[in-house]
């Protein structure tokens, strides 16, 4: 049995120091969720571009949305992330302080059962943050707002949408995880009592599992015996609330159980959250990744955290529409699609993607190699041009560039593209970008040409030699010249753009011919002369 410790709770600090914040784990989501207290992770330069862009997205009430619509959920989500990943203490602080302003007006009245979400929500946020709930709020305290919709009988949030005028009850799992989190804190030990209403709230979760998966919706949101549809949101948050539980073997089988569920609901490119009505996203991907980390996952979770990577903006020229959002991460494949053509058609969207998905990025996995691109040396005039790059960590969108034009590419084994060159002999520079990186690498476009031979002679005595210069080249263009059906010199133009050759005529006379070739095709020169 797990009872009661509310001095665990009571040890928690009040108020956020900026500069010491307590990191409590890497997963984040729609309802917060705690984890055992841990060193802050130091922000890689994926995360630290996305929460650049957030903090840009904040108002002066240090909110995001609008001023006319501040989007409190969605600043929720960023700072539990801040608190989880520790990427900026002085941008939690400032959140904290937007959410503090704004609390009493989203969690509405005392008892409100249609609030019970937003209170679950709310208390998983300073927890994490490391605020003890019972100061936070005024009075009633957080802590105690939080009490009044769990009910007695069974632990689970009261939770009520309004039907017009009439209050309808409904089973929510999904923010379930947020109250066990809040209500137990974030010192878990089962070999230490927890509150009754967390022990409640506990059992709940544990007992309302979809048999041998993970979590979800019931049939029946009142018979945990009903038909049960598993969830990837809801899974993750729960792996995410429970993992870090030690101590208790129905925890630790529930959650083993739950995230092999989870990792078998993974795409073949990392991603999840696909359902009827949903694409594969970011959130969903987002939270399976940090749910799949903690439950020892961890080729799936880089996986997955690799996937969210690849719709981060990078802010370079093959954003297009979008180049303005450097670090933004969008929702879909989908929406990146068409906000790269259109611009962003949901910066609500966009705002809760990013602020649900960027502390996936802490685990997406770090390049190998140092950045480059390669092409080749010398294409044919007005052709499309082959750039291959390496360097790129697993999932980043990196922006290749020539003569203008440009296309993204994404982390993976040798990614390519194709950019044209504009007929016409012209050398070019390609390149390729990434945040705090940049490589290069030289092409030349070659126009047809009627390349120009220079004799030695117009007559050689039989068994002589004779010397041709193949003109016109560009530096470095490889040669081929023939004496009739021999080859008798290859190689490359000097600086001068000049190649010369010289060979035995041998002893049959007559008219003969020197062919040259240069780098393909449609460059070549003859020149003749008589052998005697």
């Amino acid at each position: 049995m797990i009872l009661v410790n509310q001095r665990a709770r009571r040890r928690l600090s009040a108020t956020l120091a900026a500069t010491a914040v307590v990191a409590t784990g890497l997963s984040t989501g729609l309802a917060g969720t705690a984890a055992p207290a841990r060193a802050a992770v130091p922000a890689s330069q994926a995360t630290a571009s996305a929460v650049a862009w957030l903090a840009d997205e904040l108002g002066d009430d240090d909110l995001l949305g609008t001023p006319a619509a501040p989007d409190v959920t969605a600043t929720l989500d960023l700072g539990l992330g801040l608190a989880r990943t520790g990427a900026d203490p002085a941008l939690l602080a400032r959140v904290r302080e937007g959410i503090d302003g704004a609390l009493a007006g989203y969690l509405g009245e005392p008892g409100d059962r249609t609030r019970a979400s937003r209170v679950a929500k709310a208390a998983g946020f300073y927890t994490a943050a490391g605020a003890d709930i019972s100061l936070v709020g005024g009075e009633p305290s957080l802590l105690q707002r939080l009490e009044q919709v769990v009910r007695d009988t069974d632990g689970g949030l009261d939770s009520t949408y309004l039907d017009g005028t009439i209050e309808v009850p409904y089973e929510d799992l999904f923010n379930q995880s947020a109250a066990v989190a809040a209500l137990i804190g974030p010192d878990a030990d089962a070999g230490e009592p927890f509150s009754g209403e967390g022990q409640q709230a506990l059992t709940y979760l544990l007992t309302y599992r979809c048999a041998g998966a993970g979590w979800g919706f019931h049939a029946d949101g009142t018979d945990p015996a009903s038909a049960c549809t598993s969830d990837v949101d809801t899974t993750s948050l729960a792996i995410a609330a429970l993992q870090p539980i030690t101590g208790d073997e129905r925890i630790a089988a529930a959650v083993a159980q739950a995230s092999l569920w989870l990792k078998s609901q993974q795409a073949a490119d990392g991603s999840f959250g696909q359902s009827a009505f949903l694409p594969y996203n970011t959130n969903s991907t987002g939270l399976a990744a940090t749910a799949l980390a903690a439950a020892g996952q961890t080729s799936a979770a880089t996986k997955a955290a690799a996937w969210v990577r690849s719709h981060q903006l990078t802010g370079f020229a093959c954003d297009r529409a979008l180049q303005g959002e450097t670090g933004a991460i969008t929702y879909s494949d989908e929406a990146l699609a068409s906000d790269l053509v259109d611009g962003l058609g949901s910066r609500s969207e966009i705002t809760l993607a990013t602020a649900q998905a960027f502390p996936a990025l802490t685990l997406a996995p770090a390049a190998t190699a140092d950045l480059a691109v390669t092409a080749p040396r010398f294409v044919p005039a007005g052709s499309r041009v082959p750039l291959t790059v390496t360097g790129l960590a697993p999932g980043e969108r990196g922006c290749v560039s020539l003569n203008g034009t440009s296309a993204a590419v994404v982390g993976r084994t040798a990614p390519s593209t194709t950019l044209a060159v504009p007929a016409g002999t012209k050398g070019y520079t390609a390149a390729v970008q990434v945040p705090g990186a940049r490589a290069l690498a030289s092409v030349v476009a070659l126009a047809p040409k009627t390349l120009p031979l220079v004799r030695r002679s117009a007559t050689v005595a039989r068994g002589g030699s004779q010397t041709v210069r193949v003109t016109g080249l560009v530096a470095g263009e490889n040669v081929t010249v023939r004496y009739g059906s021999t080859i008798v010199g290859t190689g490359v133009a000097s600086s001068e753009g000049i190649f010369r050759v010289t060979f035995a005529v041998g002893r049959t006379a007559g008219a003969k011919t020197v062919v040259a070739r240069g780098q393909f095709e449609n460059r070549r020169g003859s020149i003749g002369f008589t052998v005697r």
